[in-house]
């Protein structure tokens, strides 16, 4: 069999189970967090609101936010803001406890929901979510200063809720979820402390205690680490802390250690053989021992430590870990086999678990494979199960948010230019310096940058300039499929500054790789799941490529289920005869859905005309949304017969370069955040109010100001604006 990156069976099945499960838990929001379901998908009242279930679900809703699911950036925001201000975080003394309502003064603060709160702001500062890199900072500063220990390289247990008495207990559970979060937290914030911890804990669980105990692994240690073989002998089915070898965190360790084989190679460190070997030997024991051990398909929950069953009950979650390390150690080894159990697996799970009538997965099946109630009630959240979907249809990575961002379906396509910029030196007069650029390209950064999966569709020159905007682009997150090398040169901008910072272009640009499109370059249809259709600047004026574009302009307007935005940022002395110029940028305006113009384009647009006057006009043609940049003045906007209008905020302006462009990629990134882009583009656009249009203008306009503060074109990330008060 051949290992592909394409999930076995019918191709939309998992992207199905996506949505159903994401639909099921869209009910777990509470003003405290996110709750537990029952079985009927509704907040189980009895339950307290619990940290872990809070924070997974904020991991989950940030990476669906990223695989582009409407509504996930709301819910992953609400659960930032959860547990950075709500009740469930210690706002006196730090940390997080367990669960509310608690006595404050016995509440518990434990390893485990702190791994999940890293794991979600990983995850949500990779999706680009406001807050969500301060909650990690504080996550990682608590984990690091209250359960990390050095010496035996692994995690503490738990702690009162005054930090004055640690538990004297040491679990394996919270340690293997510990190594997740600190992948994705390496991830995130680039620190590779996180990932040597990591490889710290397994090495010490896996490479020597699982090793030790041919692969049965003990979940259960004292204070200074010796296994503890008989902890709950008399209460077996504990649902955090049963007694025996859980079969499930065999096979959830096996997956891990593949992640961090991975996350090791990319940082450039020495990935031990063991951790491959090991993680084939923990899969091996579980299937051999866990699967059908008792003559009934599925995985049993634990096994003593002559491997007999002893919880018979089969878990949901088990499952759902089962296909995703037969999935990662296919890819991973290049072992074709394994996708036959993989398959095997999801079918068993199709089969008893997925609850069809009521959403999501039976969490407990009982011996005979029916729903049951013993070890655990209703369907908590849906954390392994949606993972189970996610991982086949990606690459595999450090982690999931790390996978999602390296192949998600983009929200947005900008189509256009880069152009190489060449600045002066300050304080140099006469020296330059090369930065790419170009108004599209700088568009696709800014948007990025705010979190927004992109694909930039350009045409690249094969000189060394080419490299550079390509390596520029690759930084930069952007989608990959996009850029296509082409064999003309790159375009060039000799940039003045005035004395104000405001830059003036002299084009250096014949025969440039950038506009000469050909038949078949750019795609006759959008991908499903893309949002938004942009262009921009030169792009749509220069031939042979504007007439291409403004072709994809059409069909894409006509299929009606992209929003299609366009930016003329009219360059008069480079796009040919100015009254073709004027006839094509109408022409576009009225195949776009968003238009945003500077008060000079519509100067051009409409010669002798006011600027209001000009911008209504431009309405008419059939936009919804039509936003006017006025440079020093500030912005306004008109949609739906509404209309509002922000001031510049006031800053030290180094230069002008890219602040147009960063405002559009902010506005796009501003209606993608709130639903406002996609199918029904008229429809999703609908109904903007003057208070949304002031928000709006005013986060664009904050983006654009922190750029001009910067040379060259340089956009702000989620984290600049923030740090700016914003």
């Amino acid at each position: 069999m051949t290992v592909t990156q394409r999930p076995p069976g019918d191709p939309g099945r998992l992207r199905e189970e996506e949505a159903r499960l994401l639909g099921f838990a869209a009910a777990s929001v509470v003003p405290d967090g996110f709750g537990a379901l029952d079985a009927h998908g509704r907040v189980d009242p009895d339950r307290p609101v619990e940290t872990w279930i809070s924070a997974r679900m904020t991991h989950v809703f940030s990476l669906a936010h990223l695989r582009g699911d409407a509504g996930a950036a709301e819910r992953a925001d609400h659960g930032v803001r959860a547990l950075a201000r709500g009740p469930l975080r210690d706002g006196e003394r730090g940390g997080w406890f367990d669960e509310v309502p608690a006595e404050r003064a016995r509440g518990r603060k434990s390893a485990y929901p702190h791994t999940f709160v890293a794991l979600a702001a990983a995850s949500a500062a990779v999706a680009g979510r406001p807050g969500a890199r301060e909650l990690l900072d504080e996550a990682l500063a608590v984990i690091e200063e209250r359960f990390w220990d050095e010496s035996a390289g692994a995690l503490l247990e738990s702690w009162d809720a005054d930090w004055s008495e640690t538990e004297d207990y040491r679990g394996a559970n919270s340690n293997m979820h510990a190594v997740e979060a600190f992948l994705a937290a390496a991830d995130a914030t680039g620190d590779a402390v996180w990932t040597r911890r990591a490889l710290a804990i397994a090495e010490r669980l896996v490479h020597g205690v699982a090793a030790g105990h041919d692969w049965r692994l003990p979940e259960h240690f004292t204070a200074d680490w010796k296994p503890l073989p008989d902890y709950n002998r008399d209460h077996p089915d504990h649902p955090f802390r049963p007694f025996g070898s859980t079969t499930g965190h065999l096979l959830e360790w096996a997956r891990l250690l593949v992640h961090l084989e991975i996350a090791l190679d990319r940082a450039g460190e020495p990935a031990p053989a063991w951790l491959r070997e090991d993680a084939g030997a923990l899969f091996g024991h579980a299937v051999r021992r866990g699967w059908d051990a008792d003559g009934a398909e599925g995985f049993v929950y634990t096994l003593d430590w002559s491997d007999r069953p002893v919880v018979r009950e089969r878990m949901h979650w088990v499952a759902a870990e089962a296909t995703m390390a037969a999935w990662a150690l296919a890819l991973h080894t290049r072992d074709g086999s394994l996708l036959e159990r993989y398959e095997q697996w999801w079918d068993y799970a199709e089969r008893y678990h997925l609850d069809l009538e009521h959403g999501s997965w039976h969490h407990e099946l009982d011996p005979g494979n029916r729903p049951a109630a013993t070890v655990w009630s209703g369907k908590p959240d849906v954390y392994h199960a949606y993972q189970a979907t996610l991982l086949p249809q990606l690459p595999l990575s450090v982690s999931l948010a790390a996978a999602v961002r390296e192949h998600a379906a983009p929200h947005l396509v900008v189509v256009g230019e880069n152009v190489m910029d060449l600045l002066p030196v300050p304080g140099s007069p006469g020296l330059l310096r090369a930065a790419p650029g170009g108004g599209p390209a700088n568009t696709a950064v800014a948007a990025r940058r705010l979190g927004v999966p992109t694909r930039f569709l350009s045409r690249i020159g094969s000189d060394g300039f080419g490299r550079t905007i390509r390596h520029r682009l690759a930084a930069e997150g952007l989608d990959p499929d996009g850029p296509l090398t082409a064999g003309e040169p790159s375009a060039l901008a000799l940039a003045r500054l005035g004395v104000d910072g405001s830059a003036v272009y002299d084009f250096r640009m014949d025969e440039a790789a950038d506009w000469r499109w050909r038949p078949g370059e750019l795609p006759e249809e959008l991908e499903p799941g893309v949002r938004a259709l942009h262009a921009a600047s030169l792009a749509l004026f220069r031939e042979p490529g504007a007439t291409a574009v403004e072709e994809l302009l059409r069909r894409e307007h006509a299929r009606d289920q992209v929003t299609v935005g366009i930016d003329p940022n009219i360059r008069p002395g480079v796009i040919g005869d100015p009254g073709a110029a004027r006839e094509r940028a109408l022409r576009d305006a009225a195949l776009a859905h968003v238009v945003k113009a500077s008060d000079e384009d519509l100067a051009f647009l409409y010669p002798g005309r006011d600027t209001e006057e000009a911008a209504a006009e431009l309405a008419g043609l059939g936009p919804s949304l039509v936003v006017v940049t006025r440079g020093a003045e500030g912005a306004f906007a008109l949609a739906s017969g509404a209309r509002a209008e922000v001031a510049a905020p006031r800053v030290g302006v180094v230069d002008t370069v890219g602040a147009g462009d960063t405002f559009m990629g902010a506005l796009l990134s501003w209606l993608d955040g709130r639903g406002r882009l996609g199918d029904d583009p008229r429809g999703r656009l609908a109904g903007l109010t003057e208070g949304e249009l002031e928000e709006m203008l005013s986060f664009a306009a904050r983006a654009a100001a922190v750029t001009v503060t910067r040379e060259g074109a340089d956009p702000p990330t989620t984290a600049d604006l923030e740090r700016d008060g914003s």
